[in-house]
């Protein structure tokens, strides 16, 4: 049929019904592309409390905060003009994760991040209340 399969074999290792498609996996699991994204770190805490002070959302709970940080990170975006092209993204830095407000991605198969104009960045900073340039950072 031309479908390869995986399953565990009797000594309980992994085995592929087909050598191709073994060496298709394989490079998937050892050649990952690490794609990154351009754009600044900033701290759940900072989001959460803009979001209340806006009016955004509340605090009451656990679900409720995470709604409201990404209410405020929506309303970031709208403000700046960048909704639909930026995200809210889990980032790695120095082995440890954080959150980044992401303008555009590395990644070519990503058609809609892209790297956005310098009148766009520069009315993102302004929005953001930043005078530094964003950076790049690995996704997590």
């Amino acid at each position: 049929m031309g479908l390869a399969y995986i399953h565990k074999s009797t000594q309980g290792t992994l085995q592929c019904s087909s050598n191709y498609h073994c060496l298709q996996l394989y490079k998937f699991r050892y050649y990952r592309i690490m794609v990154k994204v351009l754009g600044y770190l900033i701290e759940d805490e900072k989001l959460l409390q803009y979001g209340l002070y806006m009016k955004l959302g509340t605090d009451e709970n656990e679900c409720a905060k995470e709604n409201t940080i990404l209410e405020a990170a929506t309303n970031i975006f709208i403000r700046a003009g960048v909704w639909g092209h930026a995200r809210l993204v889990g980032v790695t830095v120095k082995g440890k994760q954080r959150t980044c407000l992401a303008l555009a991605s590395d990644d070519p198969n990503d058609i809609h991040f892209f790297i956005p104009s310098r009148e766009v960045l520069e009315r993102f900073k302004k929005v953001i209340m930043s005078d530094k340039d964003p950076r790049w950072y690995i996704y997590a």
